[in-house]
């Protein structure tokens, strides 16, 4: 067993929360959320301090290694990031602009799309 409290509480977080992390590999909203939570409060304890922004950082970067590992991906993948932020357009912003764009064609053209802004009402 590891003494380092830090890998410590990244395992325990992850054997203790299987439905979570069955969630977070299904891509299910809320999941990295309450594992990253989860991991931050039981490294907080097992130090038996508040973490610094650099400590929550740390956590959240071996907790999502140890999640993409799981899940059979190398965790320096440029495509698998945390996300930055939790608004519906960051959870799949590609599918997001491209069905915007494709609200925007005029039908009966070339499918080439309208200049209009992204933030238009349609």
């Amino acid at each position: 067993m590891s003494t380092d409290p830090l890998d410590e509480a990244v395992s325990a977080t992850i054997r203790d929360h299987p439905e979570a992390v069955r969630r977070w590999l299904a891509n299910e909203p809320g999941s990295w959320g309450f594992l990253a939570g989860k991991a931050v409060l039981d490294y907080r304890r097992r130090l038996g301090r508040t973490l610094t922004e650099a400590e929550r950082r740390a956590v959240w970067s071996l907790l999502w290694g140890r999640l993409t590992a799981l899940r059979g991906v190398h965790p320096s993948s440029r495509l698998l990031r945390p996300p930055a932020c939790r608004s519906p357009r960051n959870d799949n912003s590609y599918a997001y602009f491209r069905d915007r764009t494709l609200a925007l064609r005029r039908p009966g053209t070339s499918g080439r799309p309208r200049r209009v802004s992204l933030h238009a009402k349609l």
